[in-house]
């Protein structure tokens, strides 16, 4: 992570860095060759269960009009061709998403969300992050001086102490929140 922090690593070092650590806990350590070859099938399948949701398209198209709205990612892909394929890109132009890779910095640390906020030339409290990873999208962005809302699917339980403005169980249910 430092490394990446650093520049010493580019985003594609530090994904195959990644693949390797992850193989270290099962005693294996594949070459780059093969470390390429995992990533690529990775990104295949993965980009080919993602579908278009109607409801949620006209969801962040009303939130659209109302604000304006960023991605900030830990993605291990190019999370431009998931809003891509989303059908989200009308509502996330290039510019508004913010990929840690990209910025060299992986939630939770601090100057990640800030880096749309010097986009948007917005302050923290004027801000909410919507998320669901409580230490990734809710503590983080708390600890940054935002405010959140925790979307938790599945029931899970805190393990900070943080308050977010909210928590729902499915990112639908911020309509009502943030659309009255």
């Amino acid at each position: 992570m430092e490394k990446l922090k650093n520049r010493e690593f580019t985003p594609q070092e530090f994904r195959r860095a990644r693949w390797k650590h992850a193989f270290s806990h099962f005693d294996m350590t594949p070459d780059d060759e093969i470390i390429n070859g995992i990533e690529n099938l990775f990104l295949q399948k993965g980009f080919s269960c993602i579908n278009q949701d109607p409801s949620l398209i006209q969801l962040l198209m009303d939130l659209r009009n109302h604000y304006e709205l960023g991605i900030v990612t830990n993605a291990l892909y190019d999370p431009r061709q998931k809003v891509h394929q989303m059908g989200l890109s009308k509502v996330f132009p290039i510019e508004t998403i913010f990929c840690s890779e990209e910025l060299g910095l992986r939630k939770p640390d601090l100057e990640l969300y800030h880096a749309p906020l010097k986009f948007f030339g917005i302050k923290p409290d004027e801000t909410i992050f919507i998320g669901d990873s409580w230490i990734h999208d809710v503590a983080g962005a708390i600890d940054a001086g935002i405010d959140a809302i925790w979307i938790n699917s599945r029931g899970a339980v805190p393990s900070t102490d943080h308050s977010p403005h909210a928590i729902v169980s499915d990112v639908k249910d911020i309509r009502d929140l943030l659309l009255k």
